[in-house]
């Protein structure tokens, strides 16, 4: 009799968390993004990935992490570090191809930022950090959008130069770089080294 109730308990209990799982997965597919939180950051769970959209956490020296809830993080989203005044150094996993718009904004205590796998940096990802000199993506970055390093005034090269196939306007306005050298073969606005950043 007892091991009769003990083992309807385990069959519930299975099928509790064959539900959950299923309800989980089928908002996956479905529903995404699902919305979930870790002790230092806010993120999107998709089918294929996870894109962290805010840090919470108050380190200097930030890791990326390559997972997040057993989800490769593929992207850091837009204005996840935007105005933060504190982080110094970002060290991106290479699950992540993706810098989303305003990621990095306005953070003018960041020097340094490298990666391995990045393929897009969107606008203003990176701009107003004036401190910011060390950008390394590596060599897969084909696309640098509207701003992404606009007045970044320690920044004097163009990361990942050999692989970028377009620039947007202004990506480099008001930035350190005065001479970017031979460009042949990459679409790029006009503007994409201005000397003055013109309003929108």
């Amino acid at each position: 009799m007892k091991s009769n109730i003990f083992l309807r308990y385990v069959l519930i209990a299975l099928l509790i968390i064959v539900f959950v799982v299923s309800v989980f997965y089928f908002g996956l597919i479905f529903g995404a993004p699902i919305k979930v939180k870790t002790n230092e950051y806010d993120a999107d769970l998709y089918i294929d990935g996870a894109m962290i959209t805010k840090y919470k956490g108050d380190d200097k020296d930030i890791v990326i992490p390559d997972h997040i809830w057993w989800r490769p993080v593929f992207a850091i989203g837009e204005d996840c570090f935007s105005g933060n005044h504190g982080i110094e150094t970002v060290v991106i996993s290479n699950n992540v191809k993706y810098i989303k718009r305003y990621a990095f904004t306005g953070c003018d205590n960041l020097k340094s930022i490298e990666g391995g796998n990045i393929v897009s940096v969107e606008r203003f990802a990176f701009a107003y950090d004036y401190q910011l000199k060390k950008v390394e993506l590596g060599d897969k970055l084909f696309f640098i959008g509207e701003r992404a390093f606009a007045r970044c005034t320690s920044l004097n090269y163009i990361p990942s130069k050999n692989s970028i196939r377009e620039i947007g306007r202004q990506a480099f306005a008001e930035s350190g770089v005065t001479d970017p050298g031979d460009l042949s073969g990459v679409e790029m606005a006009d503007d994409a080294f201005a000397s003055e950043m013109l309003s929108e």
